[in-house]
């Protein structure tokens, strides 16, 4: 099974992985810079090394011609001036060997010489006290010996001033050449981090933007209804957002498939019995039967048969739109006078404002639009018909135009309740309810919308201080 990592895995491994390098450079830098400061250490004590040789050379060399002096004139200031030199001899001595001590190879290199010097002390010391008690001939061998000892301690120092001396010219190099190796290091360890990311982004992202991109086609896939592409493999969160939408997709078109069938039954026992009426009202209107219908009977028979009409239209369309999705209606666009669109409107409702005795007014005009008139009727009706019903009896309904350049714009006012701000956002989606009544579902508001639409117009409301005034705008061309 090919191994897939997940989403956190690959975000784990692009910090981790420059992390760990950045800790190992770190440690790398934090070492070197400890060498480099144990380097200026070193060089330091070799300086303090070669001042504390060169100043026991100087402190052995007066103790040395201050003894002679006071063997040949017994003068005391010699023997003082012996006695401080040999006190600074013994002192610097210490300052010598006291570093030395914690570093064994320097203490290997130190100690004959400090074995050397301290036998010189020994001499000298022998010497005085030989003075003090007249034995000339002591006093002779211990300045012979102090002589032999001065060769062997000459050459002892001038090895160490060199070897030390030699440290102190070489330490500038090292750090020289240090400093330019942390710089190096630092400049590869961005090199190198700039590569290992940018690896590490392409490795991880090579399938992560790919499998991304099928999920997005799939998700336009889902809106425009087309079939899914195959199910990613896998195990990460790709894989399992993939595998929950494809399930929510077989979900909901199940869901859809079955609406649609309950919605197609419905509309089917609706359609029915409605065209049964219509042949009925025709039957009557055409007085095939030999009786004569009264004329006024007739013209409301025929407003009747029209009205039914539209509504089977209606229906017809809804049973065709997937999900009562108007922006499937076919359109069938003509050139078609205004004055037209108000008449059939107000003939279709002219019953139902005289029972209510409400006056609708609409204005004359010669403008024409280039429309599908029955849905644009559809629309007006619906309006006039929400109009009504809202409306209190022995009021009014009035219909205007503003006529623009470039879109006509046609309005309805009545003098109802108004309809509440908080719907103004919702009032024109499907099944979203009027609040001034329990009796009117926003559907058929919601089809006035999108065929407006359809047509590139715009609809909507306000409410006035009496009423509320419902508009739709259309383009003139």
């Amino acid at each position: 099974m090919h191994f897939r990592p997940k989403l956190r895995h690959k975000v784990l491994a692009l910090i981790a992985i420059p992390l760990a390098f950045e800790l190992f450079i770190s440690y790398w830098l934090y070492s070197t810079l400890q060498e480099a400061e144990l380097e200026i250490k070193r060089e330091a004590y070799a300086k303090k090394v070669v001042g504390i040789l060169t100043l026991l050379s100087s402190h052995l060399v007066r103790a040395g011609v201050s003894l002679y002096v006071y063997n040949a004139s017994g003068d005391s200031a010699a023997l003082n001036n012996y006695e401080e030199e040999t006190s600074l001899l013994s002192s610097q001595i210490k300052d010598l060997s006291i570093p030395a001590n914690k570093d064994p190879a320097e203490r290997e290199r130190i100690l004959p010489f400090e074995i050397t010097m301290q036998r010189g002390l020994m001499y000298m010391e022998e010497a005085r006290q030989s003075i003090e008690i007249g034995d000339k001939q002591k006093v002779e061998l211990e300045f012979e010996r102090l002589k032999s000892l001065s060769k062997t301690l000459s050459s002892r120092v001038s090895e160490l001033s060199k070897w030390y001396q030699k440290k102190i010219n070489t330490s500038p190099e090292q750090q020289a050449a240090r400093r330019l190796l942390i710089k190096q290091m630092i400049l590869f360890s961005i090199c190198i981090n700039l590569i290992t990311a940018i690896v590490l982004t392409v490795f991880f992202n090579r399938n992560t933007a790919r499998r991304l991109s099928l999920l997005v086609d799939n998700t336009n896939r889902f809106a425009n209804g087309d079939n899914l592409a195959e199910p990613l493999g896998g195990s990460d969160e790709i894989a399992e957002l993939d595998a929950f939408f494809h399930k929510m997709a077989t979900t909901v078109k199940e869901a859809s498939r079955r609406k649609q069938e309950f919605v197609d039954m419905i509309i089917h026992d609706l359609r029915n019995p409605l065209t049964s009426l219509k042949l009925t009202l025709e039957i009557i209107t055409s007085g095939k039967h030999g009786e004569t219908v009264p004329d006024k009977t007739k013209s409301m028979l025929t407003r009747s048969k029209e009205q039914l009409e539209r509504i089977i239209v209606l229906i017809n369309n809804l049973m065709d739109a997937e999900k009562f999705s108007v922006a499937k209606m076919q359109m069938h666009f003509d050139s078609v006078p205004v004055a037209h669109i108000f008449e059939h409107s107000l003939k279709t409702l002219s019953e139902i404002a005289k029972q209510k005795n409400i006056k609708m007014e609409a204005p004359t005009t010669d403008v024409e639009l280039y429309v599908d008139p029955e849905r644009i009727i559809q629309v007006l009706t619906a309006l006039l018909s929400n109009a009504l019903k809202f409306s209190t009896p022995d009021s009014s309904i009035v219909i205007s135009l503003e006529d623009k350049p470039n879109l006509l714009k046609i309005k309805i006012k009545d003098n109802g309740p108004g309809v509440d701000p908080k719907l103004q956002d919702k009032l024109f989606t499907c099944f979203q309810q009027d609040n001034r009544s329990t009796s009117l579902t926003g559907s058929s508001l919601a089809i006035c919308k999108e065929i407006i639409d359809l047509h590139k117009g715009t609809i909507g409301f306000e409410n006035n201080e009496i009423g509320s005034t419902f508009w739709f705008s259309l383009p003139r061309t």
